[in-house]
């Protein structure tokens, strides 16, 4: 439920709004009784913000004009004009209206105050009292320029009169939907007399507005007389239309449901349509209130601040919760899934190190082969490697051979030799060569092994080193691959050859002992 407070200069009037639709109304005297009965009503029934619709005489409106101004400049020439016309008054207010079209285009505005606001501050003295939100002073001759709009008179010249009281005619002129020129006629005292001071005074506004040139003689000045069907013939006896003006009488309620307001009102009177025209227009500014006036509201306002950000921090904490519940519940899964695997390769990297623990590898020894091989590799770009797993494989193959040293180079020179057979190099290679053309590296290994079971017999010996040498060759990692030592080599012309062998002569090799070289040849 909503309330309007409503104040024509004496009485104070509260409206009921519920459901698109004015429910109750209740009026208060301004005296001891009518003051007690609103505090009543306002600690019993009033709690959201209300807004205050004034229509008294005390309202003043003028027209000037400013220059186009912005900032700053825009706010200080606002406040100058005001205090030129309404220094003494708290209750003010400017609206910019439009520009004009020639010249420096300046700003038409719209000044107007309440000039006496002692007549309404009993009854906001008391909304403050009971902590009642003011929301505003709204002035009934500004809402009514939203009434143009379903009387198709806001593109055009308009005079709109209304009676919210008895014994009061308010006169509000309109040009292209923006106020002009408002005021509050005396209206007769029975319904005969009513009419008559209505035509009556209607026709000294009509020249006054044509005195002030605000109307063009030219042009018939369209008048709207709001009111109920039951007074439509007399009001179409008394008001004719002649060449200066044209009347048009609304129908009060057919008015009232073209602006969505469900049930009719109760009365003759039209403070209902405005009221309505004012709940209707939720964001509208209100046209007066000092910050006294309003310091309520701004609580209120506040308030609602607070409760908003807490509902949104409360939300983002709700939503952030969920989503670091969906993450946890993601990361167990993952944690488990990623448990799975580390047990699975921890088994695997078990089988591994269970199958090469059979080797009887030296932790040392390993990583000192893999720091010389890095070594060779920067040094001579180059390395090994191959011939490491050509013979590795050939052991795997003849679990019966042993390694008891390698040796390993790589060089341009062709006369180096470790006893191996020289290939023999053809013409064209060879002049090549001197020539500078090309020049052949070379990659040699020497390697001195033996046979570990043969059971003491010569001949299976160096049959089982002639079969792993066939098995190197068989893998073509090598141009060529040159046994220089044979076990139980008895031949006197037998010898070896190159650095790191034994020379001595001996003719009985009792350890089983053999080496071969192996040479990959390139060109660079």
């Amino acid at each position: 439920m909503k309330h309007i407070l409503y104040f024509a200069g004496y009485r104070m009037v509260v409206m009921r709004w519920e459901s698109n639709a004015f429910t109750g109304i209740a009026e208060f005297e301004p005296d001891d009784k009518g003051f007690t009965a609103f505090e009543n009503l306002l600690s019993r029934e009033i709690k959201a913000p209300v807004k205050l619709l004034v229509d008294i005489i005390e309202e003043d409106f003028r027209l000037d004009k400013t220059p186009r101004l912005y900032g700053k400049d825009r706010a200080a020439i606002q406040k100058r004009i005001i205090n030129k016309y309404f220094r003494q008054y708290p209750h003010t207010h400017l609206q910019v209206q439009t520009r004009e079209k020639t010249g420096r285009r300046d700003d038409i505005v719209l000044i107007s105050a309440l000039t006496n606001a002692k007549l309404f501050q009993p009854w906001v003295d008391l909304l403050h009292k009971h902590k009642v939100a003011l929301q505003g002073i709204y002035s009934l001759p500004l809402v009514g320029e939203a009434l143009l709009k379903p009387l198709n008179a806001a593109h055009r010249d308009a005079l709109v009169i209304s009676q919210q009281i008895p014994g009061n005619l308010r006169q509000s002129f309109y040009a292209k939907g923006k106020l002009k020129l408002s005021r509050l006629a005396p209206g007769g005292d029975d319904s005969v007399s009513h009419y008559e001071v209505m035509r009556d005074e209607t026709e000294r506004t009509i020249r006054y507005l044509e005195n002030q040139h605000y109307v063009d003689n030219n042009r018939k000045l369209n008048v709207y007389v709001i009111a109920p069907s039951s007074e439509h013939q007399q009001l179409n006896n008394i008001l004719i239309s002649d060449t200066r003006k044209q009347y048009h009488i609304i129908d009060k309620d057919h008015l009232a449901f073209e602006l969505g307001i469900k049930s009719p009102t109760t009365n003759r009177y039209s403070n209902w349509l405005f009221a309505h025209l004012l709940l209707a227009e939720k964001y509208r500014k209100p046209h007066y209130g000092t910050h006294q006036d309003k310091r309520y509201f701004y609580h209120e306002q506040a308030r609602r601040g607070i409760y908003a950000t807490a509902a949104i921090t409360l939300l983002v904490a709700s939503v952030w919760s969920l989503s670091m519940l969906l993450d946890s519940y993601l990361l167990s899964n993952e944690r488990k899934k990623m448990a799975d695997e580390t047990t699975k390769y921890n088994r695997l990297y078990d089988d591994i190190v269970k199958g090469i623990s059979d080797l009887n590898l030296n932790v040392n020894n390993v990583r000192d082969a893999v720091d010389t091989a890095e070594t060779l590799q920067e040094k001579y770009n180059t390395s090994p490697l191959e011939f490491m797993q050509t013979i590795s494989r050939g052991l795997d193959q003849h679990p019966q051979i042993a390694i008891k040293k390698i040796r390993w180079l790589s060089t341009q020179d062709s006369g180096h030799s470790f006893g191996e057979t020289k290939k023999p190099l053809d013409k064209r290679m060879l002049r090549a060569i001197q020539m500078g053309r090309k020049t052949l590296s070379y990659e040699k290994v020497l390697v001195e092994a033996l046979v570990t079971d043969y059971n003491g017999n010569p001949r299976i010996a160096v049959e089982r080193v002639n079969e792993f040498i066939d098995d190197l060759k068989a893998q073509q990692k090598a141009d060529t691959i040159d046994v220089v030592k044979l076990p139980f080599d008895v031949d006197p012309a037998s010898r070896m050859v190159g650095q790191g062998l034994d020379t001595s002569g001996r003719r009985k090799n009792t350890d089983a002992q053999f080496a071969f070289v192996m040479v990959k040849e390139q060109e660079i």
